[in-house]
């Protein structure tokens, strides 16, 4: 028989996608119970080979800049009601460092990212937009799965 883990700190990685804000929807449903703490990620990314001139350059970060308060706005809007303690972070990096990064940083027990199931992850990994883990085949094709951040997996503890 398995133990139930009591899930104190999620992640969430949010951008103004709907498959992301169906994560953000899905984290809170699974912290509601605990009243777990959400941690909102949201990563600036910015690709190497953007070349931009120096006017070019500040409308990328003023696209950016609006992006975060999009992102912090809609976080408020749809946490409104959230009985529990919840924190928007706005990072600039690699995505999944960045996310790791604040997973690590708050000891996260969860980590909920949103896809469009679409490609070669949906093909490795069956769970993902099959349904296959009880949840409805839809929300499995929106979000995927929550991704558990076990010591071993998340922590690098060896078996």
């Amino acid at each position: 028989m398995t133990t139930p883990v009591r899930l104190d700190n999620v992640v969430v990685g949010v951008d103004d996608s709907p498959e992301s804000l169906y994560a953000l929807d899905l984290a809170a449903s699974i912290g509601i119970n605990t009243r777990a703490t959400i941690t909102v990620v949201h990563v600036r990314f910015r690709p190497v080979g953007l070349a931009l001139g120096s006017a070019g350059a500040v409308e990328f970060e003023d696209a950016e800049d609006a992006l975060d308060a999009e992102v912090s706005r809609i976080t408020g809007e749809r946490l409104a009601t959230y009985p529990g303690v919840w924190n928007v972070a706005i990072r600039s990096g690699h995505v999944a460092q960045e996310l790791l990064a604040v997973a690590d940083e708050v000891d996260a027990d969860l980590v909920v990212l949103g896809h469009r199931s679409r490609g070669p992850v949906r093909e490795r990994h069956p769970g993902i937009g099959g349904g296959q883990h009880g949840a409805p085949h839809q929300a499995q094709r929106a979000c995927g799965h929550p991704a558990p951040l076990t010591d071993r997996a998340h922590r690098g503890a060896g078996p």
